[in-house]
């Protein structure tokens, strides 16, 4: 009698091979997202340098600009009172910067944010860049030199810093608001 079908070896083979496929594939996709959320993380410390940048490009051609946000901080008055922190503010939560490893909803979601009155935003997304002592993974930095331990120099300057790794360092990048 010939019976058609699989023998018990054959399946259980072909489920072993299946779950190793499946390890593997489970291995690679985390890497890749972990290699993309870096990228991220990256792309958002570009942005932050070329935004200072632009916007301090803006004092240069009309000192009585309005600049980093909405009203904005008057160029003469970056460095004072912290109203440089308007451009943190606003690159997370006008430009939506966010950190890709802080993803679940908050309660605070869809709420307005205004610690500074000259840069008003709602905050829809995780906190992508920050001003002051930040050094939390997945974060873009900003700090007006000199503060230690970022920069002993470049008085009047900022350092722009991303982290990743355990708290690690990346890249920074020093941006003169020439004023």
């Amino acid at each position: 009698m010939k019976q058609n079908g699989f023998t018990l070896i054959e399946l259980l083979v072909v489920v072993a091979i299946i779950g190793i496929l499946a390890a593997v594939g489970v291995v690679a996709y985390n890497g890749y997202t972990s290699a993309a959320k870096k990228a991220v993380v990256k792309s958002n410390w570009k942005t932050t340098v070329k935004y200072l940048g632009n916007e301090f490009a803006k004092c240069e051609i009309d000192n009585s600009e309005r600049i980093l946000g909405n009203p904005g901080v008057k160029c003469n008055e970056i460095t004072l009172n912290n109203n440089w922190a308007c451009a943190a503010i606003t690159l997370t939560y006008t430009y939506k910067l966010s950190n890709p490893l802080d993803t679940a909803p908050q309660s605070w979601y869809g709420s307005t944010y205004s610690k500074k009155s000259n840069c008003v935003v709602i905050r829809n997304n995780s906190k992508g860049v920050g001003a002051g002592d930040g050094e939390q993974d997945g974060e873009v930095t900003i700090v007006l030199c000199p503060r230690n331990p970022y920069c002993s120099g470049n008085s009047g300057s900022f350092k722009v810093m991303w982290w990743w790794d355990n708290k690690t360092m990346q890249d920074f990048s020093i941006v003169n608001p020439n004023l």
